[in-house]
């Protein structure tokens, strides 16, 4: 799923997305915008997979589908690995998630 309201739900990343980020040489990035001041599992945030040519930088601002804009307050990175259908390690990544707050209108 590209988009969840779910706070409590992963995002899931399609062998689809991976091939369409390399193809076009774009980063995958977990992106989650919640109200300032939630709490883990408060059901007010959006999450999504977005494609993107480079990392937004804290202070940088996005602007949601549905017209609310976000602002980055930080990015974290977490170690995810591939592996072949043997169970062989292939390669070891970090996969970023950039955490911004909604702006009020």
């Amino acid at each position: 799923m590209f988009i969840n309201y779910d706070p409590d739900a992963k995002p899931e990343v399609t062998k689809e997305m991976l091939e369409e980020a390399e193809e076009l040489r774009l980063q995958l990035v977990n992106v989650i915008c919640d109200e300032q001041g939630a709490k883990v599992g408060d059901p007010d945030g959006v999450t999504f997979i977005a494609l993107v040519p480079f990392l937004p930088r804290t202070g940088d601002r996005i602007e949601l589908q549905d017209g609310n804009m976000c602002e980055v307050k930080r990015t974290y990175f977490r170690v995810v690995q591939s592996n072949s259908d043997s169970g062989q390690i292939m390669s070891i990544k970090l996969h970023p998630t950039v955490v911004a707050h909604r702006i009020k209108k």
